[in-house]
């Protein structure tokens, strides 16, 4: 069961991410419209492009290609937690820093802490099944040498 819920969330949010990155992609000027900020030339919009749409894009394939094949687990995981504490500190030094305490940015911190948590969550899953399936194997050593 546990297994189950690490990769519900590995899925959940590489399908965010995919969806994001697609959409930075093939749709930049009506996503960049959303953004609180103004591109000032195409370099800026080819830059958004790259690194919204491209690496969003990357890091959904990878959350979901461990989530639906069960593999990388660890590597998975850990790599959503790193993502998500690098963008919820980041976020938040800018809030405090540059005084950003818009709705937007607001939001999206706290959407990026939720992720902290529930990848928090997954990592300590993950260990307590890796816990209980080396248990299960002592007990059935045991079992088997007496």
């Amino acid at each position: 069961m546990s297994l189950a819920i690490v990769r519900f969330f590995l899925i959940g949010t590489g399908v965010i991410y995919l969806g994001l990155g697609v959409s930075f992609i093939f749709a930049t000027s009506t996503m960049i419209s959303k953004l609180p900020f103004i591109i000032a030339n195409s370099a800026g919009t080819t830059e958004i492009r790259a690194v919204y749409g491209g690496l969003e894009l990357a890091l959904g394939v990878v959350f979901i290609y461990a989530g639906v094949f069960n593999r990388s687990l660890d590597f998975a995981v850990f790599t959503m937690l790193v993502t998500f504490i690098g963008l919820a500190v980041v976020r938040g030094a800018g809030i405090l820093i540059d005084g950003s305490h818009d709705p937007f940015t607001l939001r999206l911190w706290y959407l990026e802490s939720a992720g902290v948590i529930y990848s928090l969550l997954s990592l300590l899953l993950l260990k307590s099944n890796e816990i209980s399936s080396l248990f299960s194997i002592l007990r059935e050593m045991d079992e088997n040498i007496f």
